[in-house]
């Protein structure tokens, strides 16, 4: 599989959308191509913050996914 071709199954593979033998192909290719396994994490990161603002009043801040308690609080 190119990196052409995974690209244009992220959102088929997010919509749970593939079939077994797509998506073993695709997660193959995931899994030993460094720059699609990052855009598919950039795609579900938008993906789950347009969630939490149609889930809210309209404001999200993306910050508090990457922040944690401080070993010292």
């Amino acid at each position: 599989m190119t990196c052409v071709e995974a690209e244009k199954m992220v959102v088929p593979y997010m919509k749970d959308e593939l079939s077994p033998t797509e998506l073993e192909d695709f997660l193959d290719h995931i899994h030993t191509c460094e720059n699609c396994r990052e855009e598919l994490e950039i795609h579900y990161m938008v993906d789950v913050g347009l969630k939490k603002l149609d889930e809210a009043d309209g404001t999200y801040d993306i910050c508090l996914l990457y922040t944690s308690p401080s070993p010292r609080d």
